[in-house]
């Protein structure tokens, strides 16, 4: 006979991450993007994000598509324009 848990059983884990550094920040955007991504915006990616993973790729990813838009092999300061990079829960920084 199969192995039935109790209906009260929950199988369900709950696991917190902690935000991430902004040195995992730089590691993400020299890993994931397919342009230079400039110090600055790196720095305005954390803090926008606020150190979750999920905005901190999609940013990275905006960043990329502003690189093409421009047509620039690295993205600086100029380039955003202290435009949001985040759309999620996190968009307008801390």
């Amino acid at each position: 006979a199969a192995c039935q848990l109790p209906p009260a059983w929950s199988t369900a884990v709950h696991v917190q991450f902690p935000p991430v550094t902004l040195d995992d920040v730089r590691l993400l955007a020299e890993r994931l993007a397919e342009v230079k991504i400039a110090p600055e915006v790196v720095a305005e990616i954390h803090r926008q994000s606020g150190g979750w993973l999920r905005e901190c790729k999609n940013a990275i990813a905006e960043v990329e598509r502003l690189a093409r838009m421009n047509g620039v092999a690295e993205v600086t300061p100029d380039h955003i324009g202290g435009r949001a990079l985040c759309a999620g829960r996190m968009g307008k920084g801390k």
